[in-house]
């Protein structure tokens, strides 16, 4: 009827004594990519956090795998996959970044990701972008507490417009 069921633990071999999420599904469902502390931080401190995947094998997640792109001195956190599935949006505060956490993007190379690609001063400020997500229509959504929003994190998209990147804010009117 197009109303939520009952929510159901994710189990198996995606359970840890780590903090697990925010996740991201593969357009096809198979694959999960998840945001999870990093090995030896401490429960309830503010540790490294990295991205997992984990493909699913029949009813069942196979063992996660780190990404090839996380460090062990900086974040790679809160996944987002291309409505295509070939694109992997991420925030990390990894070094040569505009400040704080930035927006990357990964591209999907055969079984593998390319480079993490910082996307750029249009996107990116001193402050920090967070939580990417993307539409079919090429819009990237996102948070960010930058200067001239109304909140800690307010909500801005960018739009592409003739190869272009345009970044609005929530008060905009288009």
């Amino acid at each position: 009827d197009g109303k939520p069921g009952t929510p159901l633990l994710i189990g198996g071999t995606l359970l840890s004594k780590y903090n697990d999420g925010p996740a991201a599904f593969s357009p096809g469902g198979d694959t999960i990519c998840f945001t999870r502390n990093a090995p030896g931080a401490k429960r309830g401190t503010a540790g490294q956090l990295n991205l997992y995947f984990a493909t699913k094998l029949g009813k069942e997640w196979g063992e996660p795998t780190p990404f090839a792109w996380n460090g062990t001195d900086f974040s790679t956190m809160a996944p987002s996959f291309s409505p295509d599935g070939q694109q992997l949006y991420f925030n990390s505060n990894r070094p040569g970044g505009f400040g704080g956490m930035d927006l990357y993007v990964c591209r999907k190379n055969g079984a593998q990701w390319s480079a993490p690609e910082n996307l750029g001063p249009s996107v990116n400020t001193s402050a920090n972008e967070a939580y990417p997500s993307t539409t079919s229509d090429g819009a990237l959504y996102f948070s960010s507490d930058r200067t001239g929003g109304l909140g800690k994190l307010d909500l801005y998209a960018c739009i592409p417009e003739d190869g272009d990147v345009d970044v609005l804010d929530s008060r905009n009117d288009r």
